[in-house]
Formats: structure tokens, sequence, C-alpha cells
């Protein structure tokens, strides 16, 4: 197949981005034909002030990306467009480029960005599930994205408006886990914005040239491998292993590497940063 993955980088490196290069690395291994059309979140910076003003109407559709999309599909002979992220310089345009071209989408859920503008489900480092009963701009009360009332009205109003139009309807998604699933799908609560149908569990992977370790032979230690960032419960995970005897590996950075060095101090655990 000639596949289009499309992606949307974040100013700050993370899983996502792994997840779209393993992937593409997958699908040439088995011999099909992967173009890679991606956008960064860096062309803000360079935006002039009139054209940032302009950005919650390209947040909504952004002119650039459809083209491009429609010229690679006819010039690629694309069989399907794989998208992960849009947010913010991609948009939902990507769809429509492909929809216009008759063109089958798969969107690949990384976050819960759809039921929740901060696409994490939390606020104020507790669980927060409020927009899925109030709508999304009950987000912009709190400024929920990027701690902005405009960015999450932005936010909000291009995923409300997508949702009323029956955007996500046509689209295929990915979770990555069944609870995932779940949680997507609270979407539909009082309207089916979402085909149940159309939405598949697929976890990540890790490329890896060796066999496994067998189980009676592994160490006993436990590893921890990704963002060290509360949301990420990483606090918690540190907390619990106060109890637990066995060695955690912690491989990664994030804003939380000095509280997690003085609680290895504090607490003389068996916690090893990498």
């Amino acid at each position: 197949m000639n596949i289009l993955i499309v992606h949307n980088f974040y100013k700050i490196p993370g899983g996502e981005d792994s997840v779209v290069k393993n992937e593409i690395n997958l699908l040439r291994h088995y011999k099909h034909q992967v173009y890679f059309y991606h956008r960064t979140n860096e062309e803000l910076d360079s935006l002039n002030k009139i054209e940032k003003l302009s950005m919650p109407f390209r947040t909504l559709f952004s002119i650039k990306t459809y083209n491009d999309i429609k010229k690679i599909i006819v010039e690629k002979n694309i069989d399907l467009v794989h998208v992960h992220n849009t947010v913010c310089m991609v948009s939902p345009s990507v769809y429509y480029a492909a929809f216009r071209l008759k063109i089958p989408v798969v969107q690949t859920i990384h976050n819960y960005r759809l039921i929740c503008p901060s696409a994490i489900l939390m606020r104020s480092g507790k669980l927060c599930d409020e927009c899925i009963d109030k709508g999304l701009f009950h987000a912009c009360k709190y400024s929920c994205y990027r701690n902005s009332k405009i960015n999450t009205f932005a936010l909000a109003f291009t995923q409300t408006l997508h949702k009323l139009i029956g955007t996500y309807k046509k689209v295929n998604y990915i979770c990555l886990t069944e609870f995932n699933r779940e949680q997507l799908l609270r979407i539909n609560k009082k309207k089916q914005y979402i085909m149940d149908n159309r939405v598949f569990v697929k976890p990540n992977f890790s490329e890896n040239d060796t066999n496994p370790i067998p189980y009676g032979e592994r160490a006993d230690q436990f590893v921890y491998m990704g963002r060290i960032d509360k949301t990420k419960g990483i606090k918690v995970l540190f907390e619990a292993w106060i109890s637990i005897s066995s060695k955690l590996i912690v491989c990664g950075t994030g804003p939380e590497i000095e509280w997690c060095s003085d609680f290895i101090k504090s607490n003389n655990i068996k916690i090893l940063k990498c």
C-alpha cells in the first residue's frame, strides 16, 4: 500500500514522536511505501503579529495543510492516510483533504484531547472530566490549554464544530488500550459523534533485535520509562515504592527530576535514576 503518515510535532519531543518513527519503520519493513508529512509548532515562533492573531482560524482549518495533503495524495497515489497529532499547525483540514479524494483516514489517539482540551483529564493535579458533561467550552473557565483562555476557546471551538458537522464520524480510530477506547467513546454520552465500530485497540510497541529474557531468569527489578512529570504519576509511583523491596529503574527526563532525586535521598529506597 501507499500510506501517508501525518504528524504535528510539539515544541518538546515526546512519546508520540517515537510511535510515529516506529510505525514508519515497521510499515517499510513489510514493504509498504510510506510517505511522511509533518509540521511543527515551532512554526509559531516565526509568525508575525497578524499571523499569530489568525492562529485560531488556522487551528480550525489550515489551507496550507489541506492543499499539501491533497497534492501528496494525488502525486503518490495514496491508499490510506494515517494521522497522529493535528494540534495545532496540521489541523483537522487533513481529514477533509482525504475525504475530498475519497481516501480512508485512520487517527491514532495518543491522549484525551477529543474529550478534554488539556488532553490529560487532569486539572490542578487532580482528575477532571467536567468537560464531558458540561462541554468543552467549560475548560475556558480554567484556561486548561496552554494556561490561556483564548487558546482554550480556539481549541474547544475547533473540536466542538467538527463534532457538530460530523467530521469525526468519518474517521477510523486506533486507541492504545481498552481503557483509552472507553474514555474516547464517552464523547458519545449525549449524541453519537464517533462510530463505535470504527474504534480499534492497538498497543504501542518498540523495536527489539533480541528475544525477551525468560521470566524465571529476570532480575527482581522494574523499569519506568517516560517523561518525569506528575501527570505521568511519577510521584505516586515513588511514594508507593517505599513499601516495595524490588529495584525500580527510572529512564527519562522532565520537570520533576529534582523532586525525584530529593525523594530518593531522603527515603533511601531502591530507585536508580538514569
